[in-house]
């Protein structure tokens, strides 16, 4: 290629002049390095150990493998040779369609049947977007299924970022989160008028069990073990300290009955009573939130097809 390019500039009837505004050809530092962060996520990377150790040498700077990337950790290559591993305690990415890597993004968005989903979410998770009586939906590892139901079909859920919060009453509100693990719900008491003694929401399992433990918690099993939780559930009201968090916190005793049964699927009813030591008590600040969190045991979930 390069004779064929000498040919053409000798039989050339203008003569190049050398210009001082000609660009240099080579990049500089910074462009090198932005040129080798792959993900955008302003740290270079390589595929592997061995390229990623050469690049780091090259550019003189800390440089990624992909390799050993996974939802909640990260290993950097530095200059002289010696490796940095990143660890956090929730899930960081997730590998989207194409199998790149991406940051996690919990906004809700209203797929094409006009479902919402977050942008990008370690779990399998599908939030209602108003009309039906479902609210969300979340997959379990091994491949079951829970499906949380209110009574009565909702109204279209007031959406901002990871949250929709449905009006399913005078001064109460349903309010779905997808999180980092899971999904998030809550039934916000916000007046004094609003208080009803109890709240039921509709839980229908698929290949998987649903059990109450003594200590009121909800576990998902399979017949290979527990497949996911609630979290201990639990009531508060306004009342914070100084760091935001609420200081009068009641443990909830769900009741759970079992309503339905067909081949691998159940229906259940849990039923929430609004704690009277927090409704009873003179200095009770509102709202009362009841919170009974679901999550999966495995940060490690696949965006398998959602059953209809």
């Amino acid at each position: 290629m390069s004779g064929v390019l000498s040919i053409a500039l000798c039989f050339s009837t203008e003569i190049p002049t050398a210009s001082a505004e000609e660009p240099d050809p080579k990049p500089s530092p910074g462009e090198a390095v932005k040129a080798a962060d792959s993900d955008g996520d302003g740290i270079s990377d390589r595929p592997d150990l061995v390229s990623a150790g050469v690049t780091a040498r090259v550019l003189n700077v800390a440089v990624e493998d992909l390799s050993q990337r996974n939802e909640s950790v990260r290993v950097l290559v530095n200059p002289d040779g010696t490796l940095e591993q990143e660890s956090f305690a929730a899930p960081m990415w997730v590998k989207n369609a194409d199998g790149k890597w991406v940051d996690v993004d919990y906004t809700l968005k209203a797929d094409e049947k006009g479902r919402l989903r977050p942008a990008s979410s370690p779990s399998s998770v599908l939030i209602g977007a108003g009309g039906a009586k479902e609210f969300a939906r979340l997959k379990l590892p091994d491949g079951g299924w829970t499906i949380w139901s209110w009574t009565k079909a909702l109204p279209t859920p007031k959406v901002e970022g990871a949250s929709a919060t449905y009006a399913v009453g005078d001064g109460v509100d349903l309010v779905v989160t997808a999180t980092a693990l899971g999904v998030s719900t809550r039934i916000r008491i916000n007046t004094a008028e609003a208080v009803a003694p109890s709240f039921t929401v509709h839980v229908r399992n698929k290949g998987v069990r649903l059990r109450k433990t003594r200590e009121g918690q909800l576990f998902f099993e399979d017949g290979k073990g527990r497949t996911g939780q609630s979290s201990s559930l639990t009531a508060w009201d306004g009342r914070r300290d100084v760091f935001g968090d609420p200081t009068n916190v009641v443990a909830l005793d769900p009741k759970l009955d079992e309503v339905a049964t067909e081949q691998d699927q159940a229906d259940h009813d849990v039923t929430l009573t609004t704690p009277s030591a927090l409704v009873s008590d003179p200095a009770v600040v509102f709202p009362i939130v009841l919170d009974p969190d679901v999550t999966p045991l495995s940060a490690m979930q696949d965006t398998g097809c959602v059953p209809e």
